[in-house]
């Protein structure tokens, strides 16, 4: 799916020490936001 995005991207791997390990980072979502919105603040 990342390959197939036209438009600007990052892959940003979340680890289990940040404890982002799981789907949508459950443990950190704190990290996970703010990967999201500074991603975002960026783009737009």
């Amino acid at each position: 799916m990342y390959a197939a995005l036209n438009g600007p991207k990052d892959y940003v791997k979340l680890t289990a020490a940040e404890g982002a390990q799981l789907h949508c980072s459950p443990m950190a979502p704190q990290l996970h936001c703010e990967v999201v919105f500074d991603w975002l603040q960026q783009v737009l």
